[in-house]
């Protein structure tokens, strides 16, 4: 059985989420079904995303849910404002609709805020893209080290 199996999704028997329930029934109500548990399911995750793969069942298409994990978290920026993460949804919402003519830049199709939730309930803000198969990019960048060398990760 490989990481993307088909077995039913069951939330409550999965340790590893960080999604809420109301951001999943959005995430079905837009049409798209994750398969097997979202610790099976979990593509990457970082400091304030998780990445799930994802099938649109109208089409079939493989697409990625890109699923902010925090919304109402603050951050201080580096000019010394404190931000709500939100607005970096919101920022990358715009940069990744004009960025659509770029050949590098994976299809972005749509997002959802928490404004936009179907249901009227609060919801995490999710994008939905393109899934590239391959290495995260993040591999490739370079790390320093403990001693301060910078190497490949």
């Amino acid at each position: 059985m490989g990481i993307f199996d088909n077995s039913p999704l069951d939330p409550a028997n999965d340790r590893l989420t960080d999604i809420w329930p109301a951001t999943l029934v959005e995430i079905q109500a837009r049409g798209l079904e994750i398969h097997g548990s979202l610790s099976k399911q979990n593509v990457d995750e970082g400091a304030t995303a998780t990445l799930l793969k994802a099938t649109e069942t109208a089409s079939g298409r493989v697409v990625a849910v890109k699923i902010y994990k925090e919304p109402d978290r603050k951050t201080r920026h580096r000019n010394g404002e404190t931000i709500a993460m939100s607005n970096f949804f919101v920022n990358e919402r715009r940069m990744l609709a004009g960025l659509q003519g770029c050949p590098l830049v994976p299809k972005y199709y749509f997002s959802v805020a928490a404004s936009d939730a179907t249901s009227g309930e609060s919801i995490q803000p999710f994008h939905v893209m393109e899934f590239v198969e391959g290495t995260p990019i993040t591999k490739y960048l370079p790390v320093q080290n403990q001693s301060g060398e910078s190497q490949r990760i």
